[in-house]
């Protein structure tokens, strides 16, 4: 039970980690990675295909940040190099590595395994998954937005070209109609 307590200790490191990329732009009050998670596994429950494989995806929404717990919120884009995604995704996995090291076998192995495949992102879960997450952040900036003075057209743009999925174009635009 002491890697358990180690392990979910870890975890609600999410919930005072902010996000890189709302510190960055000065947002006053920014989320914090567990609010993204939250809303990233709601928008699982509720939008995920039948053809996929819910409880996958849900999995997905829950951990795929979980590293940053140890590395930090690391801020990516489009056009970051080859040499810098490998290094991001390699100082990730040892960071997922050592934070289940003290679960039982089974339960680390299911964590990993669910990480590994949303980072190798070759199943419909894990693009779906991803879509997810940079869906949410859209509807993040889309609360921002609100605010007098703020504008985050970047964001909605880099969120369009990764949304394929047809369903998820379809919340993307009813959200950009609201804007």
């Amino acid at each position: 039970m002491k890697g358990m307590v180690k392990f979910l200790q870890q975890a609600n490191k999410l919930k005072i980690l902010k996000r890189a990329g709302w510190v960055k732009l000065n947002i006053e009050n920014p989320e914090s990675v567990a609010d993204h998670t939250y809303r990233t596994a709601m928008m699982a429950i509720v939008l995920c295909p039948p053809e996929l494989d819910k409880g996958k995806v849900l999995k997905m929404a829950i951990i795929h940040d979980l590293a940053e717990t140890v590395v930090g919120d690391i801020i990516t884009n489009h056009n970051d190099t080859p040499k810098f995604k490998k290094a991001k995704h390699e100082k990730e996995k040892r960071a997922m590595r050592d934070i289940v090291k003290d679960l039982d076998k089974e339960t680390a192995h299911e964590l990993i395994s669910v990480w590994d495949e949303f980072e190798e992102q070759k199943t419909g879960e894990a693009r779906f998954a991803k879509e997810l997450d940079k869906l949410e952040m859209v509807f993040q900036a889309f609360e921002y937005e609100k605010k007098p003075d703020e504008s985050f057209d970047s964001f909605w743009e880099s969120t369009k070209a990764m949304v394929k999925h047809p369903k998820l174009v379809e919340l993307l635009n009813e959200l950009r109609e609201q804007r």
